[in-house]
């Protein structure tokens, strides 16, 4: 009696075969302050590339594990593996011996300079001889050390900075144009500027740590058909994203 009553225990347990597990979280680790792309507001990983991705990994069943750290080492993490994918990042020759870029790109930039009103620069032409403040390990230091003859004040974050040109403690800014609008506007600053000529205007993608082709793949297949959708103009909306 005892043999049949585990007999009928064990069959529908054979029968219901093995419990489901959920997929592994994506870990996405991103610049905590470049909005309106990804930055932390009210204590939480917001952001137009951040729910953009959360959306196209939700149609495949994944969640995402987001992390917020200064952007250098955002990129630390991805090139050690640490992490999955990134987002804001824009092609250098140098990037893509290292990381796997997304087909579509997410935005297209205008890495701009900003200064002062009365300030008589209007470009990146104007800028010999000056202070420029500009973020720490980002494409923005590079384009400014080619073009070299400035001093250059470097900072952990673009507000922080976007404040050093504000108080005066260098002449010029150099970044994103839609992330030096957002804080302008949060933050009130006035007197200020972007000026006319860019210094570079550039794609920006999704990129994923090396091996991770297969989930480059499947993003990119997502973003695009995404692109496509209601949801992808609310968001772009949202986040006053052109």
């Amino acid at each position: 009696m005892k043999r049949l009553t585990a007999g009928l225990i064990v069959l529908p347990m054979l029968l219901a075969g093995p419990a489901r597990t959920e997929p592994t979280p994506v870990v996405y680790v991103f610049d905590e302050a470049f909005p309106p792309f990804s930055f932390v507001q009210a204590g939480a990983p917001a952001g137009f590339e951040l729910e953009v991705l959360a959306r196209v990994l939700a149609s495949d069943g994944r969640k995402l594990d987001a992390k917020p750290m200064h952007w250098d080492a955002a990129q630390a993490a991805l090139r050690e593996g640490k992490a999955d994918v990134t987002s804001g990042m824009a092609k250098t020759p140098e990037r893509e011996q290292v990381f796997l870029f997304a087909e579509t790109p997410t935005y297209v930039l205008n890495i701009v300079n900003w200064a002062p009103d009365s300030s008589p620069i209007t470009g990146p032409g104007d800028l010999k001889g000056r202070v420029v403040a500009t973020e720490r390990g980002s494409l923005y230091q590079k384009l400014l050390e080619e073009r070299g003859g400035m001093t250059l004040k470097l900072y952990e974050t673009e507000p922080e900075a976007l404040a050093a040109m504000v108080n005066r403690k260098a002449e010029a800014w150099a970044g994103s144009n839609p992330t030096a609008r957002y804080f302008a506007k949060q933050l009130g600053y006035r007197g200020i500027e972007p000026k006319a000529e860019p210094l570079l205007v550039s794609p920006i993608y999704y990129v994923f740590a090396a091996g991770r082709g297969a989930l480059r793949d499947k993003v990119s297949d997502g973003l695009e058909a995404f692109k496509k959708s209601a949801g992808y103009l609310e968001l772009k909306a949202k986040w006053s994203v052109d």
